[in-house]
């Protein structure tokens, strides 16, 4: 990126470094952000939350069954 910011071209930085064209000219567009890195999520913050506390009920609840089961049979 900094040959390509100290004014050199992008086809030549390509050639030059070995790094994919459209990379090297969305860098220098600023196409690039960082703030939403892979796929977005299924959940927001409040149902994500909702789903853990849900999980985490249901474990403590089979977990109690299970014992009472293997105690009994």
């Amino acid at each position: 990126m900094d040959a390509v910011a100290n004014s050199d071209s992008i086809r030549a930085a390509f050639v030059y470094y070995n790094v994919p064209y459209t990379t090297l000219k969305s860098h220098s567009n600023n196409l690039i952000s960082y703030y939403h890195v892979g796929r977005p999520p299924k959940f927001d913050k409040e149902e994500e939350l909702h789903l853990e506390q849900a999980a985490l009920a249901l474990q403590g609840y089979f977990s109690l069954f299970s014992m009472i089961f293997i105690t009994f049979f």
